[in-house]
């Protein structure tokens, strides 16, 4: 009878342990305030390596390294608005997928509304980029325009759209 007694108090225990488990599990993949998830930190603060890239190759000099700095600082403020609003968008929009009826015309209002803030995103990476080029000397500005040639077709690498490559389209993924 003992036996049997330490039996189903160590079933309980591993029962309890699971349910702990999982509520562990369930508080770190969902947040508690349903608020928007945060970015994961990016490189750590200091030196960015494509200011260091540009800054070693165009030879920029402080006033350059500090006139980016100040634009980088205000394109990217905008454009992590613009990423907040995203994720927000695309909660309603699963939010619309699973409710039933399914409301057509709200999903297409709302794919409309992550097309323009992904337009809009774009659009202010593509000022920086001119904006980079204003920065420099006209002695530094061919070899600024490769870098940022490499930078957005290195961006746009996982978008299917490869025509850019010199007419050589990328080697299949690995295993097919």
């Amino acid at each position: 009878m003992e036996n049997n007694s330490k039996i189903k108090l160590l079933t309980w225990c591993i029962v309890l342990l699971v349910l702990v488990n999982i509520a562990a599990l369930a508080l770190v993949w969902f947040k508690p305030d349903g608020g928007p998830m945060k970015r994961p930190p990016g490189p750590p603060k200091g030196k960015d390596p494509f200011v260091e890239k540009l800054s070693r190759e165009l030879g920029w000099t402080e006033g350059q390294m500090k006139q980016f700095e100040d634009l980088k600082r205000t394109k990217f403020s905008n454009a992590d608005e613009l990423r907040d609003s995203i994720y927000l968008v695309k909660k309603d929009l699963v939010n619309a997928v699973y409710a039933l009826p399914v409301d057509s015309v709200r999903i297409t209002e709302l794919t409309k509304r992550l097309g323009n803030l992904q337009y809009n995103i774009e659009h202010i990476m593509f000022l920086h980029f001119t904006d980079i080029l204003n920065i420099c000397t006209p002695e530094q500005r061919e070899k600024c325009k490769e870098i940022i040639k490499e930078g957005i077709l290195r961006g746009n690498a996982h978008s299917g759209n490869h025509e850019d490559r010199d007419g050589v389209p990328p080697p299949p993924p690995p295993g097919k």
